[in-house]
């Protein structure tokens, strides 16, 4: 994947929110690279013989000079233009993550700091650009996967009850069906 590829860099170019209508357009010769999150509707991608969907919620990858066919469905994305350092891949990548509402804070966050042209924003976003990398390479971890697989049904209950005076670890701990012992231990890891 193209976030654990140590031959690869990133500096950021242009971040920008768009709202799509449903459209299909033909890309050739792009020279960007591009990353993008999808916060609502789906596009689906053909190219080199593949066909793949970037529904809401996912993280689609697109290097430069890849063509390809873009079949929009009414969608709203956040994307980052990036310029890339070093050996790139050469197809589009589609990754749906476990923790969509994260990676939206995350991609959310970058916006406003580009759009604010606040003193430092450029190396502000790019951190969390990295950041985004990192969490991305860490939830490939068979460990990380396991343990999140557990609490995840606490961390959306957490979401949804955040403003509850009566929340508790136990009570979080009871939404996944564990021990809020065991629920501790899984959340540190």
């Amino acid at each position: 994947m193209f976030y654990n590829n140590k031959n690869l860099g990133f500096s950021i170019r242009y971040v920008y929110k768009s709202k799509r209508k449903t459209r299909t357009t033909f890309n050739s010769g792009r020279k960007i690279t591009a990353l993008s999150l999808r916060l609502s509707g789906y596009s689906i991608f053909e190219f080199q013989n593949k066909r793949l969907k970037a529904a809401a919620g996912s993280l689609t990858y697109i290097p430069p000079d890849v063509d390809y066919t873009l079949h929009e469905g009414m969608d709203e994305l956040i994307i980052i233009h990036l310029n890339a350092f070093g050996q790139n891949e050469d197809t589009i990548q589609i990754i749906n993550t476990q923790d969509p509402v994260f990676y939206a804070d995350l991609f959310n966050r970058i916006y406003a700091i580009w759009k604010s042209k606040c003193e430092g924003y450029e190396n502000l976003c790019l951190s969390l650009l990295y950041r985004i990398f990192g969490e991305l390479e860490k939830s490939e971890s068979p460990h990380h996967s396991n343990h999140y697989n557990l609490i995840k049904d606490g961390i959306v209950w957490m979401r949804t009850h955040f403003q509850s005076p009566d929340i508790t670890v136990a009570a979080i701990a009871n939404s996944c069906g564990i021990s809020e012992v065991y629920f501790r231990k899984l959340f540190k890891a």
